[in-house]
């Protein structure tokens, strides 16, 4: 079939229309709340309405992955507060389709378990609370902190007495961290410099864990904080914010070594 060159423009106009109409979108996403009327994963769209009744608060993150607080009461057309900047796709993607995935997980029944079968053990990752300072050695994966902040590597959990090698993956320098019975954090080594780049972890009886450390200065605001972690592929930070930032009073700020 043959199509006119005329035909092929109108086709572009309208693909370019389309596009235009998608990016000026916005949108927002709960991922934050104490009102039962505002579920978080809860999509508004530009044209509705977001009402926060009287004593409650939400946390909002808009397609450019900023998020805002607001507290009732209050009722403001979803446009007027979204966040109007450019839209970072992925994360919004990403965001919402975790928090759909953790809802049907959390109205799943609990039966009991099938002869033969255990329920799978939690991740490590799911007790990482998120901090600019803490280093997990237990992960693998990029990792944010503060430039210039004294540093701790956190395991997983509580238990026995625990050396950690730690080798910097530049120039193959090794140093040693214990940590002590029934602690979780030990400090960073004091004989190796906590640069931009690969460090491994080696514990005995672990597998081996690759981070690569990226050292960001100033922090960002609260509010840019998720999406500047998605943007420097911090995905282990990014979730743990994105965990604590469901209660609506929490404070990023409060977190930051004075």
């Amino acid at each position: 079939m043959r199509i006119h060159g005329h035909a092929i423009a109108s086709i572009g106009v309208v693909l370019v229309s389309f596009a235009v109409s998608v990016a000026a979108r916005a949108d927002i996403v709960i991922i934050g709340s104490n009102s039962p009327a505002l579920a978080i994963g809860m999509v508004l769209s530009d044209v509705q309405t977001l009402e926060v009744p009287d004593g409650s608060s939400v946390r909002v993150m808009s397609p450019s992955g900023r998020t805002q607080v607001f507290k009732g009461p209050l009722k403001k057309s979803v446009s007027e507060v979204a966040d109007q900047g450019p839209a970072d796709t992925a994360l919004w993607k990403t965001v919402t389709a975790r928090n759909a995935a953790l809802s049907v997980n959390a109205e799943r029944p609990r039966t009991g378990a099938t002869r033969g079968m255990t329920a799978a053990a939690p991740s490590p990752a799911a007790a990482y609370k998120f901090s600019w300072q803490q280093v997990p050695v237990f992960a693998d994966g990029d990792i944010c902190v503060e430039k210039g902040a004294t540093l701790l590597l956190v395991r997983a959990g509580p238990g026995k007495q625990e050396r950690v090698a730690v080798v910097d993956m530049l120039g193959g320098k090794r140093s040693e961290v214990m940590f002590a019975d029934g602690r979780t954090q030990a400090p960073w080594p004091s004989d190796l410099e906590a640069r931009v780049g690969g460090f491994a972890f080696q514990a005995e009886g672990q597998p081996a864990r690759q981070i690569k450390l990226r050292l960001i200065a100033p922090l960002p605001s609260a509010e840019d904080a998720v999406r500047v972690l998605n943007g420097q592929r911090c995905d282990i930070q990014r979730n743990a914010l994105l965990d604590a930032l469901k209660d609506p009073n929490f404070q990023v700020s409060a977190l930051v070594q004075p």
